[in-house]
């Protein structure tokens, strides 16, 4: 079984996440760390951990070297405890890392132990919470967000949440680039946006795109 290691300088916090990771069957072998030098330490030794982490509380000097260490350690699962859940930090894990979960700190401690086991079986993970904001609430004014594209156009759309650029999506579809920036354009014009970061907030605020689905 893969060892977890909490990454936290808090002590409460993270002798919390400690005593609800050994109720897990069979009992995983955790190690707490409270900073990148001894969280790197304990990757080197183990390169297929599960790390859990508040990327806003740990003591990273900035984005990049988070990053750093999950091109570095390929194999390693992340589980980002976040304080505040927006449609920004969703798309920055779902969209760019496989390995990857997220939990609102708000949750309580059986939908931590849900979100560890489905790393553990190699599932992305999203808590309750993000699922409730990014689904379709079915009102009927999400719903009609979503008819107004066609298939060709959400498939665009998806790959656009994926981070693609015009000319990558071209070539996986074999059209031309002048093609694809046609249904871009159409695509800001009925959603109602100007730019591409716009699209996506439109998308994941409407349950346009699954993150679960999607971006596994």
């Amino acid at each position: 079984m893969p060892m977890i290691i909490v990454a936290d300088n808090q002590d409460i916090t993270s002798l919390g996440i400690v005593y609800i990771c050994n109720s897990l069957e069979p009992v995983p072998e955790v190690k707490r760390v409270s900073g990148t030098e001894e969280l790197v330490g304990e990757l080197t030794l183990s390169p297929d951990a599960i790390v859990v982490v508040d990327y806003s509380l740990f003591d990273f000097s900035d984005r990049s070297e988070l990053v750093i260490l999950l091109e570095r350690f390929c194999q390693v699962k992340w589980l980002f405890l976040e304080r505040e859940l927006t449609e920004a930090s969703v798309y920055a894990v779902f969209g760019q890392y496989e390995r990857a979960g997220m939990l609102w700190k708000g949750c309580s401690a059986d939908e931590l132990i849900h979100a560890l086991n489905s790393l553990l079986e190699g599932r992305q993970y999203v808590c309750s919470k993000v699922e409730r904001s990014m689904h379709l609430s079915g009102n009927g004014k999400e719903k009609k967000v979503g008819l107004l594209l066609t298939d060709t156009e959400q498939q665009i759309l998806y790959a656009m949440v994926q981070g693609k650029s015009t000319r990558q999506i071209a070539g996986e579809r074999n059209s031309s680039v002048h093609t694809v920036y046609t249904h871009k354009k159409n695509i800001f014009r009925k959603l109602k946006v100007r730019n591409v970061r716009e699209a996506v907030r439109c998308a994941l605020q409407h349950g346009l795109v699954d993150p679960i689905e999607y971006y596994i």
